[in-house]
């Protein structure tokens, strides 16, 4: 029973609309950044290691979604909130404003 629990702990959940919304968002904010970032640096914006499994949870959920299969994981739908946030202050940082913290309003 134990085991069973620790197997499937991060199963798929239905995703709400604002979930769908947020992973298409943040796909449309991270083309802009990238592109920003070539022509401020006139380099590809480097993506940090720490960063990779979160891209990666966040486009199999993009993916998911884009093949009309609106489920998430919690570990995407936290991973989504990290590639935001590290968007955010990219964002910040290209055009020299003050860090913003997103406020998701729930615990997470």
């Amino acid at each position: 029973m134990i085991m069973s629990k620790l197997r499937h702990g991060n199963k798929l959940i239905p995703s709400t609309i604002d979930d769908v919304e947020l992973g298409l968002a943040l796909e449309e904010r991270f083309l802009i950044i990238c592109k920003l970032w070539m022509r401020v640096h006139g380099t590809e914006l480097p993506i940090p290691e720490s960063l990779s499994k979160d891209i990666y949870h966040w486009r199999q959920m993009r993916v998911r979604h884009n093949h009309n299969d609106f489920q998430h994981t919690e570990s995407e739908k936290i991973s989504v909130r990290h590639v935001a946030q590290w968007s955010v202050d990219i964002n910040c940082e290209l055009r020299n404003q003050e860090r913003v913290v997103i406020d998701w309003g729930d615990a997470q």
